[in-house]
């Protein structure tokens, strides 16, 4: 039981990894895999107290990847950000001016 939750966590790692290429486009998908990790924890917490049935898992997952990534296309980013880090590039500083 928990090494399926472990590599489901592993899989959801790399997941990221593949979406994280879109983030210019989804802004958004960054706090809807934030959510989706949080929501597996817990499951992991709570596996000896309460069987979530993995149908109710990926339904989950599902969904708040599917309402992130729609948010995204109606909620217009924010200008001057550039994306989630470690993918985005960071921002030049205004030069310094010689005292």
């Amino acid at each position: 039981m928990l090494t399926s939750n472990v590599f489901a966590i592993l899989g959801l790692r790399a997941l990221y990894f593949l979406l994280a290429g879109m983030h210019e486009r989804f802004h958004l998908l960054s706090y809807g895999l934030a959510v989706v990790l949080v929501l597996i924890g817990a499951k992991m917490l709570l596996a000896d107290v309460y069987q979530v049935p993995i149908s109710w898992s990926l339904t989950a997952t599902a969904a708040i990847l599917a309402t992130a990534m729609a948010l995204s296309l109606v909620v217009p980013a924010k200008p001057g950000l550039r994306g989630a880090y470690p993918f985005a590039t960071k921002r030049e500083r205004p030069p310094e001016e010689p005292s």
